[in-house]
């Protein structure tokens, strides 16, 4: 049982108050388009969202889905969603050259391989502004190391 203390509402003010942002009109750049992928774009297209998808195999656009290069993905995508395994070709596929490619205004989200994002290129990219922000549901190193750098970054920017 929960008991709440009359008028302390710090657990919403200090964790759930974050910025609200449409995402309709937004490009959301997935990367990989395996099952998981694919119902990241069914959702995304619910929402609105122009689509990029980059992926080992070249396809041919499909209704409200552009395929493009990794490079075309990372310059136009506010949003950018991966779902790739990781292989010697796709490890640190996101690193430092990639991250200066993105829009200030990005984040990057991963919950497919840790090791698939530079990890030491990323907190870089995120201390400097070179990006706007990263949701990481794995890291290159699990669990990461206690001096690990996003464990003390300011939580406007990433999410672990």
């Amino acid at each position: 049982m929960m008991i709440l203390a009359c008028g302390n509402h710090d657990n919403f003010t200090r964790n759930l108050q974050v910025p609200h942002v449409e995402v309709n009109g937004k490009t959301l750049g997935v990367i990989g388009a395996g099952h998981i992928g694919r119902k990241v774009i069914q959702i995304a297209q619910a929402l609105d969202m122009n689509i990029l998808v980059y992926t080992r195999t070249p396809r041919e656009d499909e209704k409200g889905i552009h395929y493009v290069s990794l490079e075309e993905l990372l310059k136009n995508s506010d949003y950018i969603s991966m779902h790739c395994p990781l292989t010697e070709s796709t490890k640190h596929m996101i690193n430092k050259e990639s991250l200066s490619l993105m829009k200030p205004s990005a984040f990057i989200i991963n919950t497919s391989r840790g090791a698939l994002i530079d990890e030491t290129a990323l907190i870089e990219a995120l201390e400097n502004g070179t990006i706007a922000g990263a949701g990481l549901d794995v890291q290159e190193t699990e669990p990461p190391e206690e001096n690990s750098p996003l464990y003390t970054m300011d939580w406007s920017y990433v999410k672990i």
